[in-house]
């Protein structure tokens, strides 16, 4: 590459010199000799050259002229200009010969295309593209890391930053391609395709919770501090094992079976019934379903108990009961009661609704101060009500009889009841009553109805078509009573003494009346097939008349 820079240097120059040659006024062939010789040949052809010198001696043509005159070769001989001033003058190719310094300048001895007087890259490799300074990127390095841009794979690295072999600092590199050059990646190596955060550092590289398990595979953030962790990532107070919904790290009872119903310590626990009660729970105690009065009972004791008797003492009525028993809270969890009695005892409410397997109830001298209802039992058979009267007596499709056998204590101050919808109701019979109005709907089995004594103003039927006995007895205070709705009347007993109006005349097979007692009733309204034969089991007042009508 030298020798080939060498020959390519002097074929340059020589082609410089013939330029400059041509351009000057001095001959070709004198440029190469020495001055001085060219004139001396000159001279020597003159005096020597017979032909020459005779001819133009001889000759008057254009020798003799030139002999004479003092042009052409005499004049060059004799005269200071021309080729003798060439000869002694140092300017010229012989100047362009002696001096470097002309010809180094507007030379480009690299071939790079820029002359040397403004190369700033001398030697540029051969074949190599510069700039306007004669610089290749072999020899340029522009942002002054060290590395020259040809083999620079980082442009505009920041001063001052080191730079690697291929000129690439660390906040130009990103390594593991994550996207986060490595001056701020905090996380080397970051497995390809793996999201990273700010940091550079993936799911598979951050432990965020410190707790020792990478976030990709920890299934159980936010670890508290110093916590010891499985392979999941997961500490004790992060677990529930069994899935009781305690945690393993408080969970005393491990392997709890699903589904069951565990205390705070993860413990299956006996149900137990809640009777806050002291009175109920006594009674409880003392049949020997509780232990001590702490306001539960164990459930299993009392959840298979087919029959229970709650009495008070049947002679404090005026001061409460017995036990003092104000609530029967609690008594939703005897689900297997088929029999219940209630005895003496004062309450504040009396609701029996979950007691759906229960067959017979029995209330004595019960009285209870917000009232009661004995409704939606679907097993209630037999009702006994020696008290305080109920609401409703409705929606029982098993009952068949109410009774109240008598009311011995302080009168009730029942005012309405309504007995409907009791589809299997044969008998109601109450001795004593202070109802003011009774209801009966949709009763449509009912055969008797029976209230011996008390205080009656309203008694009213509605679709109860099968009674055969009615009665309504003393000191009943309704003065007429609608008997059309029941064809099948048999026996008729109204001793109420205020009834002023009757019409049996729709009660064909009526065949006993008691009318006694009613002063004020003066007509009996009856069908003419009454009328012509009155049974003779039929009883009213003297004054009383049957008629086939009545003013």
């Amino acid at each position: 590459m030298k020798n080939y820079t060498w020959v390519l240097r002097h074929l340059l120059l020589l082609l410089i010199l013939l330029i400059t040659a041509c351009g000057s006024d001095v001959e070709m062939d004198q440029n190469l000799d020495d001055p001085r010789n060219v004139s001396g040949q000159n001279d020597g052809n003159s005096d020597d050259d017979d032909s020459s010198d005779d001819d133009s001696s001889d000759d008057d043509s254009s020798d003799d002229d030139s002999s004479d005159d003092d042009s052409g070769d005499d004049d060059s001989s004799d005269d200071d200009s021309g080729d003798d001033d060439s000869g002694d003058d140092d300017s010229g190719d012989d100047d362009s010969g002696d001096d470097d310094s002309g010809n180094d300048n507007s030379s480009d001895d690299d071939g790079d295309g820029v002359l040397n007087e403004t190369d700033q890259c001398p030697e540029t490799p051969s074949g190599e593209t510069v700039n306007e300074q004669g610089c290749s990127t072999s020899q340029t390095d522009t942002d002054g890391d060290g590395i020259y841009d040809d083999t620079d794979q980082c442009e505009n690295t920041p001063s001052g930053e080191a730079a690697d072999e291929s000129g690439c600092s660390d906040s130009q590199k990103d390594s593991d391609a994550d996207g986060i050059s490595d001056t701020e990646d905090q996380c080397p190596d970051t497995p390809s395709g793996e999201t990273v955060n700010e940091q550079g550092c993936s799911a598979s590289q951050t432990d965020t919770d410190g707790d020792g398990i990478y976030d990709d595979a920890d299934q159980c953030e936010n670890t508290p501090s110093g916590e010891a962790v499985d392979e999941s990532g997961c500490s004790d107070s992060q677990k529930d094992s069994d899935g009781d919904g305690v945690n393993d790290a408080e969970d005393q009872c491990a392997d709890t079976p699903a589904g069951s119903e565990v205390n705070p310590q993860g413990c299956v626990e006996e149900a137990r019934t809640y009777v806050p009660d002291d009175g109920f729970e006594q009674s409880l105690i003392d049949m020997g379903y509780d232990d001590v009065p702490d306001d539960y009972v164990l459930t299993e004791n009392i959840a298979s108990l087919e029959g229970l008797t709650l009495r008070g003492n049947r002679t404090s009525f005026g001061n409460g009961n017995e036990y003092g028993i104000k609530s029967l809270t609690g008594i939703e969890d005897f689900l297997s009661l088929k029999q219940l009695s209630l005895d003496g005892i004062w309450l504040d409410d009396l609701d029996l609704i979950n007691q759906q397997n229960l067959e017979h109830l029995s209330l004595h001298e019960i009285k209870v101060a917000n009232g009661y209802k004995i409704s939606g039992l679907n097993k209630l058979k037999t009702l006994i009500i020696n008290c305080q009267l109920p609401d409703e007596i409705a929606g029982n499709p098993l009952l068949t009889g109410i009774k109240g056998d008598e009311f011995t204590f302080a009168a009730s101050t029942t005012h309405s009841l309504l007995i409907a919808d009791n589809a299997l109701l044969e008998e109601i019979i109450f001795f004593t009553s202070n109802l003011q109005n009774i209801q009966l709907r949709n009763n449509t089995q009912l055969k008797v109805f029976s209230a011996h004594t008390g205080y009656i103003n309203s008694l009213t039927f509605e679709n109860t078509p099968r009674i055969i006995i009615l009665r309504a007895g003393f000191n009943g205070g309704f003065t007429q009573i609608d008997l059309s709705g029941l064809p099948l009347l048999e026996e008729l007993y109204l001793d109420t003494g205020a009834l002023e109006t009757l019409d049996v005349s729709n009660n064909p097979a009526l065949s006993k009346t008691d009318l006694r007692d009613n002063p004020h009733l003066y007509c009996i309204r009856v069908n003419p097939d009454q009328l012509s034969a009155i049974p003779p089991d039929w009883n009213k007042d003297i004054q009383a008349e049957y008629k086939l009508e009545c003013n």
